[in-house]
């Protein structure tokens, strides 16, 4: 064999093994797919199949919705989220941002969010349309914050730990009272707050105050026409007190206590059950309760 033909048979040999090895190399042998559970379907909203491990939830300002944060989704690996879902628990929808404190704007087209963290954070408004973030330029030393029937008015708590009232149509901000975690009454004349030494309610047309003595949870709501304050009370227990301070129980192996714009509906988390938290309806005229997701 002539060296020309060698050395032809040569580059032909060595093109053989190359291609060879790039199929090898493109086509690996790979695991197996983990396998989906039985109750495994796509996304589709508004409708899709959620395990629930369910938490702060409220209501939408014309009473029809709920929101809600979840941190667990067995079928569909959709965890962290928060979700809509109708007050009879149909209509489940996703939304892909998760937020340590939210309130439902007037329309119900938006909600007002703080985009911090334990530490504080910055208020924004988040579009349920569009997933637009529009910041407000307002900063705040913790998460929580509360927001006014009409949803004119803000209240947050600044660096030096004051309760502030923010204006979102003039930009204008007030303190009201040293403190955290606010709660605004419907009327706007008394704020529910927690400090060092317990629960209070600040009367803001003589600054008086009423101390409970007690440290309540982070979550409260007040009845629609301000003479009662429904509040959750460690361990897992919610408690109703009027302006003077009278307490009552109200439900154990509970907590997140909000109520319906209408008044007649309280929504909590039965945390009875610790591998699913669920969303329950507590009727404040009859006492009946129902549950709202499965």
């Amino acid at each position: 064999m002539s060296k020309s033909l060698t050395h032809i048979f040569g580059l032909v040999l060595l093109l053989v093994i190359a291609i060879g090895t790039s199929s090898c190399e493109d086509n690996p042998v790979r695991p197996k797919p983990r396998q989906r559970p039985s109750c495994w379907k796509p996304l589709e909203p508004p409708e899709f199949s959620l395990g629930v491990a369910a938490d702060d939830p409220i209501w939408s300002t014309d009473g029809s919705r709920i929101l809600f944060r979840s941190d667990f989704d067995s079928c569909n690996d959709f965890s962290n989220g928060l979700y809509i879902i109708n007050k009879d628990g149909s209509g489940r929808y996703p939304i892909p941002d998760v937020f340590s404190v939210y309130r439902w704007l007037p329309g119900d087209t938006q909600l007002l969010v703080n985009l911090g963290n334990f530490s504080g954070g910055e208020l924004a408004i988040f579009d349920l349309q569009s997933f637009e973030i529009e910041k407000l330029g307002v900063l705040t030393s913790m998460p929580s914050f509360d927001l006014s029937v009409g949803g004119r008015y803000v209240y947050f708590v600044d660096d030096s730990v004051w309760i502030n009232e923010y204006d979102l149509e003039t930009g204008q901000s007030e303190r009201i009272v040293q403190g955290s975690i606010p709660s605004i009454s419907p009327d706007r004349s008394k704020v529910a707050y927690g400090t060092q030494a317990g629960m209070n309610i600040f009367y803001r047309k003589d600054s008086s105050v009423v101390t409970f003595g007690i440290r309540a949870g982070l979550a409260g709501d007040w009845a629609l026409d301000g003479s009662e304050f429904f509040y959750d009370l460690s361990p897992d227990k919610i408690m109703r007190a009027d302006t003077l301070g009278n307490e009552s129980l109200l439900t154990t192996g509970v907590r997140g206590p909000s109520i319906s714009p209408d008044g007649r509906e309280l929504i909590y988390i039965d945390v009875s059950n610790y591998r699913y938290f669920h969303i329950w309806s507590y009727d404040l005229v009859t006492g009946l309760k129902r549950q709202i997701t499965e």
